[in-house]
This record gives C-alpha cells, structure tokens and sequence, in this order.
C-alpha cells in the first residue's frame, strides 16, 4: 500500500533581521526568512485578496485560529449542518472545507471501509480524545500561517498574504502517514471548488492518479506548489510525488520548493534533484501560527522555531497568491513563469549542480510582484468626461475620441460646493450652514444611495474611494481654506474612522487619489505647511509615503495620479491653484519633475480642475483640465504636452469628472 509522509518537524533558532518597509501592526514578524526573501519590500506593492483562494492540503489547520479565522475559506454555497449536500458538490455540511482522512466515525476504534471513504467536515487537527499531542497537530497551521495569516491587525504575525481565503483539506491524521487516496481526493475538491493555487507539504511514492490528480489542476488553470521531502534523497534517481509529478513532461504542472539555511546553503535534510526541484526557499528557523485550544492545553497562537521544505514550500504558495491576485486572470505558467524568472541566483561554477539543489535560484517574492504589477495596464481607458456646473447643476458629457458633446440638467449638483465620481457613483459636498455640511452619494444613475451631515466650519473638498484597504468605500473631507486639519475619513454611514492634522495652520487643502494594491487607493494632498506648499501622498494609516515640495504653487492646488508614460506605475499630477500660472506639471515617484507646461495662454485666475484618464486608446493616461471659475474650454493633453483635443464648456463654476 502506497503511503504518504508528512514532511519532519524540528526546532532551531531565529536570526532577527529584516528591511524597512511597509510595516503592519503584528508583534511577530522578524524572522529572517522573510527578509531573505522579501516579503517586507512586497508589502509595499500589494498584500492580498481575498478573492483568491489557496487550498492547504495538509493535516488540517486551525481554522478558528484568531489570526487565520477571518481568511479561512468558507463554502458560501453550503448550508452549515443541516445534513444536506446544498451546492450538490458530493460533500454534505462541507462549509469550512472537508477531512479526507480516515475517521472512526461511529467511535468503535475501527476504521472500515465506508468510514475511510466517508471523510468529516470538520478539518481541523483534533485535540479531543488525543492523549499524546505530537508537535506535527500543528504542521498545517504553520503552513496556513505562512501563506496568509491575517495581516495589519496587530496580533500574532502575518502571513505573506494578509488578505487570502485558505480552503481547509485535511489529508493527514495525527499519526502522520496515511494512503494517497485522500490526497488525490483533496486535490480534485480543491479545483472543482474554486482554488487558484494548491499547498501540499507531502510526499509520498510516485503514482500515476497523483500525477494525474496534478495535471487536472494545471489544466483547470490551478498552481501546484508541493515541497521536496525532508530524506535527503535525490528525486532524479528516486522520485517521489507530488514534487515530481511532472519529471518527464515538457511543461511545469507543479512547482517543486527545497528548503535553505539561513547562510543560503541547502538544509541537510532537503531533497534534490533538478526533475523535479524548480526553487528554494527558507526551511529553517520558520515561526508561525499554531493549533490553538487553551482547554487542551494547547495555549500558545505563534511560534515555534520549525524546520523542514513543509515550510519553505507556503513560501512559494503565498508569492502565487500575490501574484494572482494582481493578474486575476493568470493561470500556472503565467505565475510560474513570475516566480522563477525573479528568483536571486548565485552565479553558479556548476550551473548543474546548482539547479540540482537549488532549481531555478531563491525565491524574491518583492521581484515577482514587481514583474506582475509591471504586466497591469495601469492606464485609466475613458469612456467620457464629465464637466458639471456647480451652479446650475448642468452637465456636458463628452464621449472619449467623439467629436459630439451632450448637455444635460441634472438637479442633484445644483448649488453643492463639490462633487466627486468613483467607481460605483458620484458623491457631492455642501456647506448647509455655519458649523454643519452634508455629503450625498449617488449611483451612476444619479440616484441617491444615501447621505449624511459632518461638522464642517467651512466649504470641504471631497473624494472617494477605498483609502483604508478594507474593501469598503469611504469619503474623504479636506478643508478649502485655513485650518489646522488636513483630512477625515467617513464610511457611507457617516461614521468618522481617521484625521490627519498639522500643528500650524494651512490655507486650504486640494485632494486626489492614486491607485494602490488590488483596487485599492491612497489619498493625495496638497496644502501649504510651514510656509511651504507640499503635495504628500499618504498611505491607509494615513503615513505620509513621500511629499514633493511644490515651488510653483501659492497655496493649493488640484492634484491626481496617472500612469502617463506606461511603465506601469503612477505617476503624480500637479495643475494650477487660484492665482497660479496656468501649469502642469508630472512627477515621478522618485521626487522628480518629469514636465511642466502651460495649458492655457491666458492667466485663469481661478485655478484649473483637473481628470485623468486615457483619452485617446493609446494604454497611456492623459489629463483632462478646465478652468475652475469664469468658462473657457476643456483641454486634453498627454505627457509630451501635445494637445488631443479641445471644446468648449459652459458654466461658472465647473469640474471636470473623468467616466471610466
């Protein structure tokens, strides 16, 4: 009988090191296996989805874990314990994922055949009735931990995704071997349920439904990551599966994962051979979430110093994760091909003896979140542009590329100081009285979703969006003149979350946005601070990530973001304040001025209000402006200051929405 074999635990030291860069709020983090590996510097470019879905195949982890709980995947489709197969999946109460182990079921101490083929639905290790409780009832939870233990919430640690949905298949029992008939099972449901990458930290002996358990995922579009084995065997001459389930192919199904020491030399006990060893990734020195059950005993959430490829291999998972959720339409060879094309390589004397050991080189989970992310296009395509008078409430709506312009009145903008467009809608402020404003957010429609009144002295600038990372849309202030605070942010039920504020007083605060992670976005300022105007970019704990000194600006003045030259990353626009000449002006993210040129030839006392957004089908942003106060026409110009198009608007007091 062909058996299964999970990977060998063990303890060994840390050696705390790490990089500055994005830090969330976890106690946990420094270990040296993510700075070797860069999960720090990731972190500045994305953190996760929960809309991808990684299947831990495993001995079950710990998924009311309170530092796993909230990305645990749960089968939406299923009715918990109601004794029905609701979603017709061949799994009954299947909610929190399945035990394919075998289970005594009816508690007789036997195990017969239709108890092995039943399964549970509950995956988690057991602790219940265990009278010895081995190290290894914690193998998963590290596992899961690695790959996506909740991030920024300030317990424990975080995985490399802080936002993923761990699917929950256990295929191992306490006692640590089992047949393989459970892992082809697990691999199947983890497809047929909506996986996007695969974790299995087992190896057992080479078998043709193994394989072909393998290659019905990559087929499906699913990444196989599988680790090595802790033998010290070399799998070119004896070959063991999953790790090698694509040894005499043409193609990469599975990505195998060795383990390395700290000093980057391969662990004594790590696998090799370069069939079947694609990369290497930390294997020693791992911390990570544990089985949690204080009524047992077992009272510790995180730690332990582990050892083994079952740990170097969720390393791998957690860069696939990243990746796909930055390219959603991504199947294997796409994110394969990310994560081995990035990798840190020694330049080897022995190119052969190098991919023995170590496959393709070190996993560099910032470099393949880079080469993702510069895949994006980042472009902003415009369907229209938008210009509104706020005095009338009347709109111009002009088609992208088309000559035509439509007018129309609308009532809802009538007489509101601003007006915002967003995704999923549009959203005004107005000064109701001394003391109190009220901000309303509509649908694409024009139909009011809802509305609520804040504190406000004076006349706010106002944009939304998804500023704090949380999936949920929120509305940002700014006072138009002189105060102390720069910004609030409210949820859609008025409910203020955050302020920034400065010591002194400013006069007058312009906001933007520009795109972060996954459809995210950070907010942009501009304002005059110590007798200096800045433009400062904050990220969702309102952390200022840089501020770019703005000598040609008097005080304020309209600000956005756009991918202007296509290299896949934002770049900042700056246009013209009251009294300021009527400029544009681009800069990099490095602090650089890219270009600054003049839009209209006359003075426009007013300032300009600016949009950005592919105009003309090129992949590349262009800006959009108009004057603020006093009509004129609107402009389009791209980044080597040529000017696309041009009509002209009317109205007193105008801005200019971009329509995507």
């Amino acid at each position: 009988m062909k058996k299964i074999f999970i990977l060998i635990i063990v303890f060994v030291a840390l050696l705390p090191r790490r990089t500055q860069a994005l830090t969330p709020t976890d106690p946990h983090l420094t270990q040296w296996s993510y700075a070797d590996t860069k999960v720090f510097e990731a972190w500045d470019r994305a953190t996760g989805s929960r809309d991808v879905v990684v299947a831990v195949i495993d001995n079950g982890f710990d998924t009311f874990h309170p530092d796993l709980y909230a990305n645990a995947w749960k089968n939406e489709d299923e009715i918990a314990d109601n004794g029905i197969d609701d979603d017709n999946n061949g799994y009954i109460d299947d909610v929190w994922g399945w035990d394919f182990s075998p289970n005594d079921i009816d508690g007789d101490g036997l195990i017969d055949e239709e108890e092995k083929e039943r399964g549970h639905n509950d995956p988690r290790p057991r602790v219940e009735g265990v009278r010895h409780i081995s190290e290894t009832i914690h193998h998963g939870s590290v596992v899961a931990g690695i790959i996506g233990a909740i991030g920024n919430n300030g317990e424990d640690g975080a995985g490399i995704n802080w936002q993923v949905k761990l699917m929950n298949l256990k295929v191992i029992n306490n006692d640590t071997v089992n047949e393989q008939g459970p892992l082809i099972k697990a691999m199947r449901y983890a497809v047929d349920n909506g996986a996007d990458i695969i974790n299995i930290s087992l190896v057992g002996d080479t078998d043709q439904d193994i394989r072909a358990a393998v290659k019905y995922a990559y087929d499906r579009g699913v990444a196989v990551i599988a680790a090595s084995g802790n033998t010290r065997v070399a799998l070119n001459l004896s070959p063991l599966d999953p790790v090698c389930a694509d040894d005499d192919q043409n193609e990469e199904w599975v990505l195998g994962v060795s383990a390395i020491t700290r000093e980057h030399k391969l662990a004594l006990f790590s696998n090799t051979g370069s069939k079947c060893i694609d990369i290497t990734a930390p294997g020693v020195g791992i911390a990570g979430t544990l089985r949690y059950a204080p009524r047992y005993g077992l009272t510790e959430r995180y730690g332990g110093d582990w050892q083994g490829t079952s740990f170097a291999a969720p390393f791998v998972s957690g860069a696939a994760a990243l990746i796909k959720a930055i390219q959603p339409t991504w199947g294997p060879k796409q994110i394969y091909q990310a994560i081995l094309s990035t990798v840190h390589r020694t330049p080897p004397t022995d190119v052969a003896a190098y991919e023995e050991i170590y496959g393709a080189g070190l996993l560099q989970i910032n470099k393949a979140v880079e080469y993702a992310l510069a895949q994006v296009m980042s472009a902003h395509r415009l369907k229209s542009v938008l210009t509104v008078d706020l005095a009338s409430g009347s709109f111009a709506d002009k088609t992208a590329g088309e000559d035509s312009v439509k007018t129309r009145l609308e009532g809802a903008v009538k007489q509101v100081d601003n007006v915002a467009a967003y995704q999923n809608g549009y959203a005004t402020y107005r000064h109701v009285r001394k003391g109190l404003g009220e901000v309303v957010v509509y649908n694409r429609e024009w139909q009011k979703q809802t509305h609520f009144v804040v504190s406000a002295r004076r006349v706010q600038d106002i944009v939304v969006g998804d500023v704090l990372g949380d999936e949920e849309v929120e509305v940002v202030l700014a006072p138009s003149s002189a105060d102390k605070q720069v910004l609030r942010i409210f949820n859609l039920a008025g409910k203020e979350l955050k302020q920034f504020s400065i010591s002194g007083e400013h006069a007058g605060v312009s906001l933007g946005l520009i795109d972060g992670a996954l459809g995210k976005q950070e907010i942009l300022a501009v304002y005059r601070d110590n007798g200096v105007t800045m433009l400062r970019h904050f990220d969702e704990q309102l952390g200022v990530v840089r501020g770019i000194p703005l000598a040609f600006v008097k005080s304020t003045a309209p600000v956005a973001a756009g991918d202007i030259d296509g290299d896949g990353r934002q770049e900042y626009i700056v246009g013209a304040g009251v009294g300021d000449e009527p400029v544009l002006a681009f800069f990099k993210e490095t602090r650089d001025l890219m270009r600054k040129f003049s839009v209209y030839d006359s003075v426009v006392a007013g300032g300009l209000s600016i949009a950005i957004g592919d105009y003309d089908g090129d992949n590349q942003d262009d800006v959009v402006v108009a004057p603020r106060r006093g009509g004129g026409s609107v402009r389009v110009w791209n980044r080597r200051s040529k000017k696309l198009a041009e009509w002209e608007m009317t109205g007193s007091e105008v801005r200019v929405l971009p329509i995507y």
